[in-house]
């Protein structure tokens, strides 16, 4: 239902937060894995369904790389999926 920049942005958000879960269990993303791993899609992240997964066991965040850039963190501790825990660094870029 969505179009242009914003179906793109969440088509992105969504990979990054499947991709972070399933990196996380070590399942990795091969095979059927990202179809069967449900996130949201919306400004909160959270996992909605996965095998084998229980409700509320795993925290996802969003993390801001800046423009253009989506990238994601999985945690199985709960509640940890919150800014206010995470203590951003700045790592030097290089371009060359």
């Amino acid at each position: 239902a969505l179009s242009g920049e914003q179906r793109l942005r969440t088509f992105y958000r969504c990979w990054t937060r499947k991709e972070a879960y399933l990196k996380a269990t070590g399942a990795g993303i091969g095979g059927d894995s990202l179809q069967r791993v449900e996130v949201s899609t919306g400004s909160v992240a959270a996992l909605r369904a996965a095998p084998g997964a229980v409700a509320g066991e795993w925290s996802l965040l969003d993390l801001d790389l800046g423009d253009g850039f989506a990238s994601a963190l999985a945690t199985r501790h709960p509640g940890v999926g919150n800014s206010n825990q995470l203590v951003p660094i700045q790592l030097p870029l290089s371009t060359q």
